[in-house]
């Protein structure tokens, strides 16, 4: 049942790429594929969440600042690497540990932005997501695997370690995507572990959709 309606879901997008995600609805649809998930559990959480920061004021930055205080600062949410990762990519368990690595960090501070009006969009760096703003004046990086930090691209790709030209190829790396792409890193995430329990079929069928 859930397999069938995330397949329809990407049927949908596959038709109207344009059309907006839910990014909640997606990212726990993704994860019902392995277990159950409460929405509106969830929803509930991050409503809490951005009550605490609808006081900022209307400038992008204001609201960047108010998730940071939030979320790093009040809450201590931390981040993972990647050896330390069991399955904090999933939304409900970057809210229960209040740990994650890029992807789900990048998915709770999306959420949130979504619901105080700040505009987001994801960004792919050699073996890494984050997000962008873009306040007036110019584009801003959110790195939420840094305390939701402005770094410059050439400090992301620093940290990305050693990386070819091919791959810092700046029409490839660190421009604005669509949450399509969240969506994706997530099967993807969610793919590797289903090939660490064996489950193959199931595991190819998320990179197939991603």
């Amino acid at each position: 049942e859930a397999q069938q309606a995330f397949e329809g879901l990407v049927k949908g997008w596959c038709r109207d790429p344009g059309a907006r995600i839910d990014l909640v609805d997606a990212l726990t649809r993704v994860e019902a594929l392995e277990r159950p998930v409460d929405p509106a559990e969830i929803r509930g959480i991050l409503d809490r969440m951005a009550r605490q920061t609808r006081e900022a004021g209307p400038r992008v930055e204001d609201r960047i600042r108010a998730i940071n205080a939030l979320l790093f600062d009040s809450l201590r949410f931390e981040s993972l690497t990647q050896a330390q990762v069991r399955d904090e990519f999933y939304l409900s368990e970057v809210l229960r540990r209040r740990a994650g690595n890029c992807v789900g960090l990048s998915s709770l501070y999306w959420a949130l932005g979504d619901l105080t009006e700040l505009p987001l969009y994801g960004a792919r760096a050699p073996g890494h997501y984050c997000l962008i703003a873009e306040p007036l004046g110019g584009r801003r990086i959110v790195e939420p695997t840094a305390k939701g930090g402005s770094p410059t691209e050439e400090e992301v790709f620093r940290q990305m370690g050693p990386v070819t030209r091919r791959q810092q190829d700046r029409n490839r790396y660190l421009r604005p995507l669509s949450r399509h792409t969240l969506v994706a890193e997530v099967l993807n995430s969610q793919a590797g572990r289903f090939a660490e329990q064996n489950r193959l079929a199931e595991a190819l069928r998320n990179f197939d959709w991603a």
